[in-house]
């Protein structure tokens, strides 16, 4: 399988480690996987310890939770409003309007597909232009 460089899922595989260079698909998708459910501790963990300290400082649950939570739920409000915008442009369009073209392997796919078939494939992170250019 080739992976583009500018891959999302490359840039949070090597998060940690600038230089980490993936071998074989199985073990880059948990990479990534544990990755991102390590990001969503640390968010999960700093909101929760910014409402504790808030809490501590003006010793009302209330204060603490209009200046912590409030922010957080509006970050939240608009993540969900951007997936569905996302979404909704994702939306096939009549076939007039909509050019063929074809679209690169999914990390997620190839995963699933590298463990029906019991084999995983090798990784080659190549350049950007090169992945479009064949």
């Amino acid at each position: 399988m080739r992976i583009s460089e500018n891959a999302w899922h490359l840039k949070v595989a090597r998060l940690a480690d600038g230089s980490y260079q993936p071998r074989d698909l199985c073990s880059y998708f948990w990479q990534v996987t544990f990755k991102l459910l390590a990001a969503l501790a640390v968010v999960y963990s700093a909101i929760y310890w910014g409402y504790v300290l808030v809490d501590a400082i003006f010793d009302n649950p209330w204060w603490a939770f209009m200046i912590v939570i409030v922010p957080a739920a509006f970050v939240v409000l608009g993540g969900v409003v951007f997936l569905l915008i996302a979404a909704f442009e994702a939306i096939p369009k009549p076939h007039s309007e909509r050019a063929k073209k074809e679209k690169p392997p999914s990390l997620v796919g190839e995963y699933l597909k590298a463990k029906k078939r019991r084999i995983c494939p090798l990784i080659e992170v190549v350049p950007a232009d090169e992945l479009r250019n064949p």
